[in-house]
């Protein structure tokens, strides 16, 4: 115990010397070009370096996890935030994404991640200082809440320091000082609050735009792939776009209602045979650890089963059905816009195609809807909560005043039979 007290207190006069000669070096700079030129090329330098300084970031972050107590103090608030973040280290989400000062037209976004952290390389003038910001741990903190934690230095200071703040899901920010718990940043401001609440405000910000950056790349598919931290190693993890591999690739979605595989715990899942995408683009919207199956296959790796061919050639029949139902619709209705798949008419309930104008829907109803056992053993839906569906649909449907035609798997599908159906909208 004595020998690692005498190892802590050696480390912090190296730190003070170290800062003392780094801080003595950059005044005479100072001295000789002025501080405006000198944060300007101090900036640049620093902007230069970020490539790599956005790949280590989390490397970074580990390693100034020990030395913070040493460097910055064991203040409460402090040592809460390190706390936080070392019981939470592990098997994260890591997003390496480069500051920069473009606004990025999207809604405030969110990573559906219960945690995961940013890498990436702000550097910021407040006053006559100049800070960087190395990467921001992020924690779902409550429903509308994040709790973002981030390490940053003052330059030409030397050290990490650790702060946080709770920023608003839909983009609002709600300061420390109006939380119950105060997390500070140690003994690096002193008394220096309104510096501080600065840099609490920049972090926010610079947060925030990284945040719209990332969802407007991803949306845009420029950024496609991002690591996982688990236990000292990197793996890198890609993201499934869901409208690209629906040819050969059927996603379970939990907000559908139709499934049961959803609610299965992870491992049940993978015991069945079923893959898991770890995050998926759907809608425009972000959806994590949704299972799937290989059209074709029952089980991933495994010899199909007989009930399960079944079971493709009635979901791909059910696939072209929609296609030409769809293209028939076009045909009927050149000149509306027909949204497909929409969910938000129904406030959850999917409508396969809607003519929003003409405040008509159409739902193409495949066997599954009249079969019980096909439903059940075959699809592995729940046959009654799908029937309370369809009757929860219809009666939506009359409340908003929207018509709604049901078409029956075995019906004509053909133009002079559709345009029947709704020729009192033509």
């Amino acid at each position: 115990m004595k020998g690692q007290k005498m190892g802590v207190e050696r480390a912090r006069l190296e730190n003070e010397i170290k800062s003392s000669l780094i801080n003595d070096m950059y005044k005479e700079m100072i001295d000789k070009s002025g501080i405006d030129k000198f944060l300007k090329d101090a900036r640049r330098s620093i902007k230069k370096a970020s490539v790599e300084k956005i790949k280590t970031s989390y490397d970074t972050l580990k390693k100034d996890l020990k030395l913070a107590p040493i460097t910055g103090g064991k203040d409460e608030g402090t040592m809460s935030v390190l706390d936080t973040i070392n019981g939470n280290k592990n098997d994260i989400p890591i997003f390496e994404i480069e500051d920069d000062e473009m606004e990025y037209k999207v809604k405030f976004p969110l990573i559906p991640f219960q945690k995961f952290y940013i890498a990436t390389n702000i550097c910021e003038r407040i006053g006559n200082e100049l800070y960087t910001i190395g990467g921001f741990f992020v924690l779902d903190h409550h429903d509308d809440y994040l709790h973002v934690m981030f390490y940053w230095s003052r330059t030409p200071s030397d050290g990490w320091a650790f702060s946080s703040f709770l920023h608003n899901k839909r983009g609002l920010l709600k300061h420390e000082n109006k939380v119950k718990v105060d997390f500070n940043s140690g003994d690096l401001f002193g008394k220096h609050h309104e510096e501080h609440e600065e840099i609490i405000q920049m972090a926010c910000d610079r947060f925030q735009n990284l945040m719209k950056k990332l969802i407007y790349k991803i949306t845009k598919k420029e950024y496609t792939t991002y690591k996982k931290y688990t236990y000292g190693n990197y793996t890198e993890k890609k993201i499934t776009f869901a409208y690209d591999v629906q040819t050969h690739k059927r996603h379970f979605w939990e907000d559908s209602g139709k499934f049961k595989i959803p609610l299965m715990s992870k491992e049940e899942i993978i015991s069945k045979g079923y893959g898991i995408d770890e995050l998926v683009l759907k809608d425009n919207q972000l959806r994590t650890n949704v299972p799937f199956k290989v059209i074709g296959e029952f089980r991933v790796g495994e010899v199909k089963k007989e009930e399960h061919k079944v079971y493709d050639m009635i979901e791909k029949r059910h696939f072209r059905q929609e296609e030409k139902l769809y293209k028939i619709l076009r045909e009927l209705f050149p000149n509306e816009y027909i949204k497909r798949h929409d969910r938000k008419e129904l406030k959850g309930l999917e409508l396969d195609f809607f003519v929003i104008k003409k405040r008509l829907a159409f739902e193409y109803d495949g066997e599954q809807h009249f079969d019980r056992k096909l439903c059940e053993e075959v699809f592995k839906s729940d046959f009654d909560a799908l029937q309370k569906r369809d009757k929860r649909k219809d009666y939506l449907c009359r409340n908003k005043r929207i018509t709604l035609i049901r078409i029956k798997y075995d019906e004509p599908l053909n133009k002079r039979y559709i345009k029947k159906k709704c020729k009192e909208f033509l």
